[in-house]
């Protein structure tokens, strides 16, 4: 019983977050500039009309495509098919990597650049006030990085990419296991599945980002179809995986975090409901995992790390948060880099400017609630309201030695790019309104809390990039892991209209 309330609570919060994104995605898009000049997000009004009529030509083909397939009792092997879409996924990624010819920029080329640093004997990126010793979370890619490039040599972004391109195939498999445990073995949704998740054009482009984005993803992904498994049947390999895809996940990107506290929230409650030590143990694994990730870049890094070099606290990024000085609410602005080196990298006394300025801005915000409403209303859409989720801006410094594929470059700046601006804005539209359906009609279902299992993360990551620093690519992963959901709600829509019209028909 507890377990059905918390649910159903849980079931009316996001249902209340998806409202919001549907509404906004009916009604406007974001957009970065043609020439990719800059990541701040632009905003149009769309034509809502068009933009229902596009979502019910997708039902339209959809429902005629599952009425066929039910009139010639064509069987489909979903495992098979699931199989061949995730080769083809890979194939597709190893395309764009091949011929898309850009090079790292900004972080991306501070964690390639220690990490050959690293491999030479020069370890300066520890001392106080260098990158390293500012930012010591990029150590799990820095070390990633030294990795490929000892086999491959220096700046040899290749193996990474061909990483992400395997954490493509990686992302389509398991999220194609998701969907058949969330589903009982649905055929229907595990298609729907494979289809979104080979028409999300976002995810290709990533391949090219020398960061964890698509990676931490693909682990996620194998944790949660670890952890669903685990609920239907333990073992300790299960135990062992999940510990290791833990580690592995918050190494690549710190922020895989707010997904794995998710995982903890549900077997917690399934252990409230009924006490099982099997997930006693798996809850137990995933600090663990944590904890052991830490410890193997601490055994590595330990005689380098400097008693005088801190890392920028965490209040710095919140409190940049809070800043509008660019037309997005919330957006980088060298904050937490300008006000830790103006106190000598001393990490208490810019806490305490931090602190002071966080102050400010909440009584400002208690003072004018107006304003607090439009702040938080204006960095929720920059956000979440993209559909190309920073793909492009993310990946654009050109390497102007070598010439770029020529659908590459209509890509970036052609006929491609604009045609794959329009797709992706029905199809985030298409995916907000098919998960708002599912929860919707969820409230009629004895739902567990296990069919959260990856929607917990979510909702975790949406109130996190309320407080934290600003970036639609921040929000790139939790949209991948909205597409299991929204294959099961359109899943759902599509019974329902098939439904109907044969019982208007009869």
């Amino acid at each position: 019983m507890r377990e059905r309330v918390l649910t159903y609570l849980f079931n009316i919060a996001c249902t209340i977050f998806f409202v919001l994104l549907f509404y906004f995605s009916l009604t406007m898009t974001g957009y970065v500039p043609l020439d990719l000049s800059t990541e701040l997000i632009s905003f149009r009004t769309d034509n809502v009309l068009l933009n229902g009529i596009g979502l019910i030509a997708v039902l339209v083909i959809s429902v005629g495509i599952y009425a066929l397939i039910k009139k010639i009792g064509l069987k489909i092997h979903t495992r098979i098919l699931a199989i061949v879409i995730s080769l083809c996924s890979m194939a597709i990624s190893m395309f764009w990597v091949s011929g898309a010819n850009v090079i790292p920029d900004a972080d991306q080329w501070n964690l390639s650049f220690y990490a050959n640093m690293f491999n030479l004997g020069d370890f300066s990126g520890f001392e106080k006030g260098n990158y390293i010793a500012t930012c010591p979370h990029q150590l799990g890619i820095v070390t990633l990085l030294r990795i490929i490039f000892s086999i491959m040599g220096p700046d040899r972004f290749l193996g990474f990419r061909l990483l992400s391109v395997l954490g493509v195939g990686i992302i389509t498999y398991a999220g194609y296991e998701i969907v058949r445990i969330l589903t009982k073995k649905n055929s229907c949704a595990e298609i729907i599945y494979l289809t979104l998740i080979v028409f999300c054009f976002p995810l290709y482009i990533y391949t090219l980002f020398i960061y964890g984005e698509v990676l931490s993803t693909a682990v996620l992904f194998v944790a949660a179809w670890i952890l669903l498994s685990s609920l239907e049947r333990f073992s300790w390999w299960k135990a062992a995986s999940l510990m290791i895809c833990s580690g592995l996940s918050v190494q690549l990107r710190q922020n895989s975090l707010i997904v794995l506290i998710g995982f903890i929230v549900v077997l917690l409650v399934k252990i409230i409901q009924e006490f099982n030590w099997k997930r006693l143990v798996m809850i137990a694994v995933i600090p663990l995992g944590l904890f052991l990730g830490n410890l193997c870049i601490d055994l590595i890094y330990q005689k380098h790390y400097q008693e005088d070099a801190y890392a920028i606290p965490n209040l710095l990024y919140i409190t940049m948060g809070t800043n509008w000085e660019e037309q997005n609410p919330g957006w980088f602005s060298k904050y937490n880099y300008t006000v830790f080196f103006e106190n000598d990298c001393d990490p208490e006394a810019a806490s305490e400017v931090a602190m002071a300025d966080l102050k400010e801005f909440i009584n400002y915000c208690v003072e004018h609630p107006d304003y607090a409403l439009e702040f938080y209303k204006e960095k929720f859409i920059a956000q979440w309201n993209d559909p190309m989720y920073h793909c492009l801006v993310m990946n654009c410094k050109v390497n102007y030695g070598e010439p770029q594929n020529p659908i590459a470059a209509s890509f970036y700046f052609g006929e491609m790019r604009l045609l794959t601006e329009e797709f992706m804005n029905i199809y985030q539209l298409l995916v907000y309104g098919a998960i708002l359906y599912w929860l919707i009609s969820s409230f009629r279902k004895n739902q567990k809390i296990e069919d959260h299992v990856l929607m917990i993360g979510i909702f975790g990551g949406f109130l996190f990039s309320l407080i934290w620093e600003a970036k639609t690519r921040y929000i790139f992963p939790y949209f991948i892991m909205m597409l299991p959901y929204a294959a099961i709600g359109m899943e759902q829509m599509v019974i329902a209209i098939y439904s109907r019209i044969k019982k208007i028909s009869k």
